[in-house]
């Protein structure tokens, strides 16, 4: 018979910094004041990607510029499932974003009629980008890895009024090509990189002169989607079915609270859509409760953005607002994949490409005698590091004031993750007898 020792894993904010730990749980009678938790395995929802974050230009740039050993132990603690995070789902964008050095696509200068992609290539990522992902999937080969566009190469686009950056219509069917190929190319490295997922645009409602991005409507991305990107992908995928993993289309990746054009994308691509991403800058993820599920009760739910900043009141308030917007409201509103932004940055949070310079990433390489990590690093690893790729949610019910999420591992086990947003310590008692005390301001995850 299975036995196994009740444990928590534990993020929390100490005298020294942000920290994490797990410490063993034994089973005792429930104490009279304890908060009662419990679980249903046989009512289960969405089935689990992963955790992670993304690496961009300025992460792979940052990581890559290390000596080593600092370069192996920066990669082992992101992404080794057994020393370290076990970060398991990564996105990258797709040419530059706003954390780079200097912007640049696949195909920056345009070649002639009929042959406008003939100068495509994806070297440029050859000097970072490439060689840390194929250094985080050596060391975890079950990553997940997702694929966004900031912007298309500038000769595809046109300009407005405003001098907002648009993509022609007449030049859909060609940036569909772009971006098919850009999964072509990437898996045609040795060893290939092969993405799961994508989507034709990051934050497609929001425009700025300050980095790479593009404005894309509603009514654009229907016509992107549903009459090119997605009969091309579709056809992709066909040709490659059992080869290579199937590449999933993401509408939306943009806030929460975007639900109305999210929405207008969704009723409009029909099948073309495999799920949504959703960032955290706006609205929260009842907005998804409330206004796309009802009508896409099934359709798979991922988060793709949030960061935090440096310069607020409080790291332990930091800490509980991402355990509350980042993973457990998320989760229970049937998020798939939690992500944060950058994963690395340097000592001036960047290389920057037009990107605020107090924006955190996981890690901070201020020099390779001081690197740190933050509450946001362990406070996505308490999940990484308990919730498995291919657990399931299953109900969880407690009473007030407790929030929290529970899952059932691939192996049986199950996982309680919650938060304690109190001053005071509050004590947890699950059914299984399992008790467990919670620090003030920290994020929890008992298995058992």
């Amino acid at each position: 018979m299975r036995t196994i020792t009740p444990t928590m894993t534990t993020a929390s904010v100490g005298v020294f910094g942000p920290q994490m730990r797990t410490t063993e749980l034994a089973s005792r009678p429930a104490s009279g004041t304890a908060i009662r938790v419990s679980v249903d395995s046989s009512k289960r929802f969405q089935t689990i990607e992963g955790f992670g974050g993304s690496m961009t230009e300025s992460a792979a740039i940052t990581i890559a510029r290390l000596p080593e050993p600092q370069q192996s132990n920066v990669l082992r603690e992101l992404f080794d499932p057994d020393a370290g995070m076990g970060f398991s789902f990564v996105r990258v964008p797709l040419g530059s974003s706003d954390f780079a050095e200097g912007t640049y696509s696949y195909c920056d200068v345009k070649g002639p009629p009929g042959r406008e992609l003939e100068r495509f290539s994806i070297d440029r990522d050859q000097r970072a980008v490439i060689p840390m992902l194929h250094r985080a999937i050596a060391i975890n080969p079950n990553i997940k890895l997702m694929i966004s566009p900031w912007a298309p190469p500038e000769w595809m686009c046109a300009r407005t009024e405003k001098n907002e950056r648009v993509l022609p219509r007449e030049n859909f069917g060609l940036y569909a090509d772009y971006l098919v190929k850009t999964l072509e190319a990437f898996a045609n490295l040795s060893p290939p990189i092969l993405f799961e997922a994508m989507t034709c645009q990051n934050e497609p409602f929001f425009f700025t002169p300050n980095y790479p991005s593009l404005l894309l409507s509603a009514e654009d991305q229907v016509e992107l989607i549903k009459n090119h990107l997605g009969p091309k992908l579709r056809d992709y995928n066909q040709a490659h079915a059992g080869a290579r993993p199937r590449v999933k289309l993401l509408t939306h990746d943009h806030n929460w609270g975007l639900w109305e054009g999210a929405r207008q994308v969704l009723d409009g691509v029909g099948a073309f859509a495999d799920g949504i991403a959703y960032h955290g800058y706006e609205g929260e993820p009842l907005d998804h409760q409330r206004h796309i599920a009802p009508a896409y009760p099934r359709l798979p739910v991922y988060y793709t953005e949030i960061t935090g900043i440096y310069g607020t009141a409080s790291v332990a308030d930091d800490l509980m607002w991402d355990a509350k917007n980042v993973l457990v409201g998320p989760l229970k509103q049937g998020a798939r994949a939690c992500l944060k932004w950058n994963i690395v940055l340097d000592g001036k949070n960047g290389p920057l490409n037009g990107a605020v310079d107090f924006l955190k990433a996981f890690i901070r390489v201020v020099s390779p005698d001081r690197i740190e990590a933050n509450q946001e690093h362990f406070g996505m690893g308490v999940a990484s590091t308990t919730i498995k790729r291919g657990a399931v949610r299953i109900e969880a019910r407690a009473s007030a004031p407790l929030d929290c999420v529970a899952f059932q591992n691939p192996d049986g086990f199950r996982v309680l993750l919650t938060y304690n947003p109190s001053e005071q310590p509050l004590l947890v008692a699950l059914e299984s007898g399992v008790q467990a005390s919670l620090a003030p301001k920290s994020l929890v995850a008992i298995r058992w």
